[in-house]
């Protein structure tokens, strides 16, 4: 049985979050915390935005130093970003994990 104290207000927030969705407040606990508890540490979601991400530092950059990015340049940096982005997805993800909320 899973169990956590919370305040007042987080009580309200939970009960505001489950009514929203038309559950009663032990399911939609239920479900948010399963479903938390086995998400894959492989979120594909994050990873493609983190590849977003690669992309456009990798593009802006030598376009703000005025040079142009030719074909064959975009080519590689998406090579470059497919084969790294879970990589670095992951390493983002770490540091989220071990930060602390002020440093987020």
């Amino acid at each position: 049985m899973a169990q956590a104290r919370v305040t007042e207000e987080e009580h309200r927030d939970l009960l505001r979050a489950a009514r929203s969705d038309g559950r009663a407040l032990g399911e939609w606990a239920r479900e948010i915390l399963l479903r938390e508890a086995r998400r894959s540490a492989d979120d594909a979601l994050f990873t493609e935005l983190i590849a977003t991400r690669m992309i456009l530092l990798n593009l802006l950059k030598p376009l703000a130093m005025g040079q142009v990015v030719t074909p064959e340049d975009f080519t590689r940096i998406s090579a470059t970003v497919r084969s790294d982005k879970r990589k670095v997805a992951q390493e983002i993800q770490q540091q989220y994990t071990k930060a602390t909320p002020k440093e987020l």
